[in-house]
């Protein structure tokens, strides 16, 4: 899923900068540049995830081959990293809302011009 997301993440960029030319107002450009900053904080926030679900991969291996049982602390931190994800994705389809019809409306209004 994150490498979707990163992929995605990717098309976006190259979505926003496509109808960077088209925009002709500095309100404008600064809500483009705020797309730009939430895509390259994606950007970071994938690498921490996949850090972090590597790091619990390693523990669960190491856990599961000592005792063969999942203790509290790590079922704790499976939900956690599962709630992160939830809410990462949910972020990122709101992303991908905004970002569809900023870029309509530029595109619209160039048309218009």
């Amino acid at each position: 899923m994150l490498s979707f997301i990163k992929e995605e993440n990717i098309c976006f960029k190259n979505r926003l900068s496509d109808v960077i030319p088209l925009i002709n107002e500095k309100s404008v450009l600064e809500i483009a540049e705020t797309f730009q900053n939430r895509f390259i904080n994606n950007d970071t926030i994938i690498v921490l995830l996949k850090k972090d679900i590597s790091a619990h991969a390693q523990l669960l291996t190491k856990e599961v081959n000592s005792d063969h049982m999942l203790t509290k602390n790590i079922m704790k931190k499976q939900k956690t990293l599962r709630d992160d994800m939830e809410k990462f994705e949910n972020e990122c389809d709101m992303l991908r809302s905004s970002l569809n019809i900023f870029t309509d409306e530029i595109i619209t209004t160039s048309l218009q011009a």
